[in-house]
């Protein structure tokens, strides 16, 4: 996922939980497979993510270290002052798993999260956003 937005307007009405469900829904379609294909696509992902975040260097070691444990799951980035998205995420069942200071003359901090999709891979049902858009 990335730069979830709402405007200001429609915000509060489950619009970005009903995308992050769906965003959930495709990763679970995608990691469906059978397992060697999905752990051969896990390791490609990560080697992708750490190239794409090689200026990051404590992101780039984390994820090199639990590669493992991070092929199994998605991963986003929040500013910590962005309250409203850090609990939203939060009550979707996303934890912060790190934290990096994005500017050292502010002290933003900017929470890496983690939700595991083990517990995600079974079901298949419809998302929220799928049902919202049958309606």
């Amino acid at each position: 996922m990335c730069n979830l937005a709402i405007d200001e307007k429609h915000q509060r009405k489950g619009i970005a939980t009903s995308l992050v469900y769906e965003c959930e829904r495709q990763v679970k379609e995608w990691y469906s497979d059978d397992e060697s294909r999905r752990k051969k696509k896990d390791e490609e992902n990560v080697d992708r993510d750490i190239l794409y975040n090689s200026n990051n260097e404590m992101t780039n070691r984390i994820l090199s270290k639990t590669k493992n444990v991070m092929s199994d799951s998605i991963c986003l980035k929040v500013r910590e002052s962005n309250k409203a998205a850090v609990q939203m995420y939060s009550k979707l069942g996303y934890v912060t798993v790190f934290e990096e200071i994005e500017d050292p003359k502010t002290g933003e901090n900017i929470f890496l999260m983690r939700k595991d999709l083990r517990s995600l891979l079974p079901s298949l049902s419809p998302s929220p956003a799928a049902e919202l858009a049958s309606e």
